[in-house]
């Protein structure tokens, strides 16, 4: 899940370009290359990071906990309602 929402952040807020991801969260190209395909999770340092140039649109804790986040959701729209 969370290599998918990473994918999300670096298509939305940086076009793809996973050479500007990385420079932009301080990491090698190699790591945002493994964090797209899966291969590496995001750290909560990273995470925090992308939080922060995201300006919330991709919270931390989305990456963190990706299993509460999303049986989070459903609930927050039930109770809206």
């Amino acid at each position: 899940m969370s290599s998918n929402l990473f994918n999300e952040f670096v298509q939305a807020e940086y076009d793809g370009n996973q050479a500007r991801v990385a420079e932009a969260l301080q990491v090698s190209p190699a790591l945002v290359s493994r964090m797209c395909s899966g291969v590496r999770g995001v750290s909560k340092a990273v995470a925090a990071r992308i939080d922060e140039l995201s300006q919330g649109r991709f919270q931390k804790e989305r990456f963190i906990w990706p299993d509460l986040a999303e049986s989070k959701a459903p609930n927050d729209k039930a109770e809206a309602a």
